[in-house]
């Protein structure tokens, strides 16, 4: 009507409108068929996850590399399960000191609980994963290996974003904190399973052969 007052019949039609574009819409939102799994995780991860994700998926395609070059393609599963459980021993920890305490970076997934225990088991689980690959290398080969699988996660973190650094980058700070503390942190559960669980490192026993002999 041109007098700009809504009848009943106007309004009838305009709720049956509007309930016809919410049916559409609840209709758009449905999973597509056959992919209803994929759909329900998707949906409930934050594209932060996602990222985080991809960047653990990437470093397990390096782990599944350096697993072949190091002819350990059998042994993927125990050494990722030790792996996982030596990254919840030393992950922990490595987060509340370095990010929480200490400042010197911060996570885009904040630092909860949740994320602290899935960061310990699955991102410095893989990274413990590698090191337990390299029982039989030698010292400059375990310090090559480090800083690529290291260099891996850096390079993948310039497009996600998924933690960043209280310095510039790069800086002397960031190449000390991001290469010099993660070749400490290998060097550290090389010998704790050299030590305590008899999980026999090359390097190690050379640099004890050196130490003797003087």
């Amino acid at each position: 009507m041109g007098n700009g007052i809504q009848t009943p019949n106007d309004a009838r039609r305009a709720g049956k409108t509007a309930g016809m574009d919410g049916t559409k819409e609840c209709i758009s939102k449905k999973p597509p068929k056959g992919g209803f799994l994929r759909w329900a995780i998707l949906s409930t991860m934050s594209d932060l996850w996602l990222e985080y994700v991809f960047v653990l998926f990437l470093q397990f395609l390096l782990f599944l590399i350096h697993a072949a070059y190091e002819k350990k393609l059998a042994e993927i599963p125990r050494i990722l399960w030790y792996g996982a459980l030596t990254g919840l021993v030393i992950g922990i920890p490595s987060d509340l000191l370095g990010v929480k305490y200490l400042g010197l970076a911060s996570y885009a997934l904040g630092l909860g609980p949740l994320f602290l225990i899935f960061n310990g088991f699955v991102g410095y689980g893989i990274f413990a994963a590698n090191i337990l690959l390299m029982q039989k290398a030698r010292l400059w080969h375990f310090c090559v290996w480090t800083i690529v699988v290291t260099a891996g996660f850096e390079v993948t973190n310039l497009f996600t974003h998924s933690w960043t650094y209280s310095f510039p980058v790069p800086s002397i700070e960031y190449w000390i904190v991001a290469f010099g503390f993660p070749l400490l942190v290998a060097v550290t559960i090389a010998e704790a399973w050299h030590f305590l669980f008899k999980h026999r490192f090359v390097f190690i026993d050379n640099v004890i052969k050196r130490v003797r002999l003087g």
